[in-house]
Parts: C-alpha cells; sequence; structure tokens
C-alpha cells in the first residue's frame, strides 16, 4: 500500500513539475539558475506532495479505526 502512495506522489510531482517550470519562466534565467531551478522543483515538489500524501494517509488509517 505505502508503495502505492510513493508512486502516485511522484506521477504528480511529474505531471506538475512542467507548469512550475512555466510559472518560473526559465527561459529568462542563466544557465546556472537554470540548473538549479530545474533539479529543485521536482525534489521539493516530490518533498511537499510525500507529506500532503503521508498526512492524507494517517487521516485516512484514524478514520477507519475510529
Amino acid at each position: 500500500m505505502e508503495s502505492k502512495w510513493r508512486l502516485g506522489v511522484i506521477l504528480l510531482a511529474a505531471l506538475l513539475t512542467p507548469l512550475l517550470y512555466q510559472s518560473v519562466g526559465l527561459t529568462q534565467l542563466h544557465e546556472p539558475q537554470r540548473w538549479l531551478v530545474l533539479l529543485t522543483i521536482p525534489l521539493g515538489l516530490v518533498q511537499l506532495l510525500g507529506w500532503l500524501a503521508e498526512g492524507v494517509h494517517r487521516l485516512v488509517q484514524s478514520r477507519r479505526q475510529n
């Protein structure tokens, strides 16, 4: 079950990453800044969505126990 959550988080991050790249305006950044943004957006997004998924997962489990 936990692997499904992780896979879902990674897939959602993969879908949202191009939208975030467009909102940042990568064409206006210099080369070193562009690479930094290219690396940090997906990693940060996966981390953020992972925390969100973990919270939802715990909430669902606590509701099932009650």
